[in-house]
């Protein structure tokens, strides 16, 4: 980033160590104090991973310039940093996209469609056919079957899906509920109105319409 110095080793090495003492941190003190010195570091130093290309491929690496994903692919759908690399990044091979597992470095096949996208952190993914739209998780298990028109990101504890007109809803924690609403909203307080046959209400834990509040279906935030 521009302005920004670029990181030495010992820097990187500093900052991954106040990273593993924030992770074992007991109170909140020491938590503020390693974030105070983490910010610090990024706010001074430039963290960012870099696109590269090779014989006309593209890859990525890291701050300090290590390949954290080979030049092996046409087009990268997520380029992070230090401070925020999720696990699993969509990579494209021809005309398909993949998710890419740092971990173990490969594509996980059964993670393979015409479009992938994250819809919730390193969790769940919003992927298509060309046609028809659907959820997947990194390991390419289906958690909304690709009969979707559309499929919104998570806002309000909700992702919002769209099938012939109608709505339903994935939470946090990976319910799936078919779109059989005419509206659908999440709420802040975790709770979901919906409209149904004209009436207003809410969504309850069998996925169906009540106009019960305290029978209403709460969608947990997980981290």
């Amino acid at each position: 980033m521009q302005g920004l110095k670029k990181p030495t080793r010992e820097v990187l090495k500093k900052y991954d160590e106040l990273g593993s003492q924030l992770r074992k941190a007991q109170t909140l003190k020491e938590r503020s104090m390693y974030l105070r010195e983490m910010s610090h570091i990024s706010a001074h130093y430039d963290l960012s991973d870099k696109s590269f290309k090779h014989c006309g491929k593209i890859g990525v690496k890291d701050a300090s310039d290590k390949i954290i994903i080979p030049a092996l692919f046409d087009g990268i759908g997520f380029v992070g940093s230090k401070e925020y690399r999720p696990q699993f990044i969509p990579v494209l091979s021809g005309n398909k996209w993949g998710l890419f597992n740092l971990h173990n470095r490969k594509v996980h096949e059964a993670t393979i469609f015409d479009h992938v996208q994250y819809i919730y952190h390193n969790r769940y993914f919003g992927v298509s056919d060309g046609n028809k739209a659907g959820v997947i998780d990194s390991v390419g298990n289906i958690i909304v079957p690709l009969e979707m028109d559309k499929i919104y990101n998570f806002c309000n504890s909700i992702a919002v899906l769209v099938k012939n007109g109608k709505y339903g809803m994935l939470s946090y924690e990976g319910r799936f509920i078919e779109p059989i609403f005419d509206s659908i909203e999440g709420e802040c307080d975790c709770f979901v109105s919906v409209t149904y046959n004209g009436k207003e209400g809410y969504i309850n834990k069998d996925g169906l319409f009540t106009e019960c509040y305290d029978e209403a279906f709460e969608s947990t935030f997980i981290y």
